[in-house]
């Protein structure tokens, strides 16, 4: 049985035969048939379990398998990055990827393997080590070395540790610089786990809202609010559908995350929006920790005085041509001043957008029976604020489109339309 040393590693070597056995791999040896293993590296016939020594850097390779470790090797980097773009949706568009994340997650599948040949070779080289990820698409030698990285690393693939904890530390996912201060990717995403590493110990969660999935978490250091955006995607569906004629809703958690790291940043300009600390992604959510911002909804107060604050808030959004999409008053927060949350659906506006805007404000006033002079109080500083386009959303709201969510209350349209003429929001 003839037998070739195929590669040889730091602490490994693959030795190859033309003759047909079952694979072993022990003491850091991989012994196998070449059609087997060449099967598994081309097409991943095995599960990566012969060709994933291949991940490691070698110290040496036979010429026969060259081109077999780099199409391997370029193969995990394609497949890797297919998988996790997929699940970054269009967050893809603003987080970067440093392409050591994609073998490290291929990695870390093939650790209850080779872990310990994984860890002992980061442990010596760090992140240099998986350089020629980024070779394969043309990105040249790593600009740093990440000095700390192999202890986390080690741990990671010797314990089973989380994704999420190589990437959160060495920011492996990357977001522009002052949309969110650290981005992470996680297999398995839970809220109560995710608010320890803000809070603290000692931590107690309240959930905030029935429709969707987000939490008050208070622990020793602080408190935050943690998102979910995926548990909250049903909640779109309803008014996707009511607004179809006008504005489209995000339903999508990934767009909705987007939307709320952007817009948080750009209205985050004209009225106090709460900061975005982390973002945590999976393969099935998406998880915001928010700053927690003080204070008591608006729709909680009674002076008119904080409605109009809100109201005048409103039409600097507008005028600076954004719009909230959701312009439920429940989402502006009374402490001292005022402050806006909830931005998934904000965007960039035109007329109809920000005439939906005022319909939603309204809408949602009604059906929380809130009392009409409160609510006439915000939409008159907003319509003496808003100057010039006054008249212009004025004709815009004569048109039938922007009034269908009150098919489930009619009975409240012409109080609706009553108000807009009282406060010069209506020919």
């Amino acid at each position: 049985m003839e037998e070739v040393v195929a590669a040889r590693g730091y602490s490994f070597e693959i030795i190859l035969s033309n003759s047909f056995f079952k694979p072993t791999f022990s003491n850091g040896i991989l012994r196998s048939p070449r059609i087997l293993f060449e099967l598994d590296a081309k097409y991943g016939v095995f599960g990566d379990s012969l060709a994933g020594l291949l991940l490691s850097p070698l110290e040496y390779i036979d010429p026969s398998i060259s081109d077999l470790v780099d199409s391997y090797r370029s193969s995990v980097v394609a497949e890797e990055a297919i998988g996790i773009k997929s699940m970054l949706g269009l967050l893809s568009t603003i987080i970067s990827v440093k392409p050591e994340l994609y073998i490290i997650s291929r990695m870390v599948k093939l650790s209850e393997l080779y872990g310990a040949i994984y860890s002992n070779i980061l442990e010596r080289r760090g992140l240099e080590a998986l350089s020629y990820a980024r070779k394969l698409i043309g990105l040249g030698k790593p600009r740093r070395l990440y000095s700390r990285f192999y202890k986390i690393v080690r741990s990671s693939l010797a314990h089973k540790m989380e994704l999420s904890d190589l990437i959160r530390e060495y920011r492996l996912l990357d977001a522009p610089r002052g949309l969110v201060r650290s981005v992470s990717l996680s297999e398995s995403l839970d809220n109560i786990r995710i608010a320890e590493l803000y809070t603290g110990d000692s931590i107690e969660c309240t959930r905030l809202s029935i429709l969707y999935s987000v939490y008050k978490c208070v622990g020793s250091r602080g408190t935050v609010i943690v998102k979910d955006y995926r548990v909250s995607s049903t909640k779109w569906i309803p008014a996707f559908l009511a607004s179809a004629p006008t504005v489209r809703y995000r339903v999508d958690y990934r767009e909705r995350a987007l939307a709320e790291l952007i817009y948080t940043k750009l209205i985050g300009r004209i009225i106090r929006t709460p900061e975005i600390i982390a973002l945590h992604l999976g393969r099935a959510s998406t998880i915001a920790v928010k700053e927690h911002i003080h204070g008591s909804p608006l729709v909680e107060e009674s002076n008119p005085k904080y409605w109009s604050i809100a109201g005048r808030a409103l039409a600097k959004i507008h005028l600076a041509n954004y719009s909230l999409g959701d312009a439920n008053p429940s989402n502006f927060i009374v402490d001292d001043s005022i402050a806006l949350v909830d931005l998934e659906q904000a965007r960039r506006a035109s007329i109809r957008e920000k005439a939906w805007d005022i319909v939603t404000v309204i809408a949602y006033s009604h059906l929380l029976g809130l009392k009409s002079g409160l609510l006439e109080s915000m939409l008159k500083t907003y319509s003496d604020t808003l100057g010039e386009d006054t008249r212009i959303l004025a004709r815009e709201f004569k048109k039938i489109k922007y009034w269908i969510p009150y098919t489930i209350m009619p009975y409240m349209l012409p109080v609706a339309l009553s108000i807009l003429r009282r406060v010069g929001l209506l020919e």
